[in-house]
């Protein structure tokens, strides 16, 4: 968060994102040979719903960090409970 920079609209994330504004963004990765930028969503009780998981996969899905050119869909395995951290592996 860059405090020297004002909000340019409350409560619109996407408009407060980005280099300049107030939510600069986290870090890019390579993954893949694929440039991946930060991905940051949260839910009002701090779990991963079914809505935000959807977000997330499009996310990756549109960087082409996995790769489907060999006809193979790629595996996805979530290993989630209650009161401890959830993963996502790919």
């Amino acid at each position: 968060m860059d405090p020297f920079v004002s909000l340019a609209q409350d409560n619109d994330m996407a408009i407060n994102m980005g280099k300049g504004k107030m939510f600069p963004q986290g870090p890019e990765f390579i993954f893949n040979g694929k440039m991946v930028p930060t991905f940051c969503c949260c839910s009002e009780n701090g779990s991963i719903t079914s809505e935000l998981l959807t977000k997330m996969l499009v996310h990756i899905d549109s960087c082409e960090a996995i790769d489907r050119s060999n006809g193979i869909p790629p595996f996805l395995l979530l290993d989630g409970h209650a009161g401890a951290a959830s993963r996502l592996s790919f």
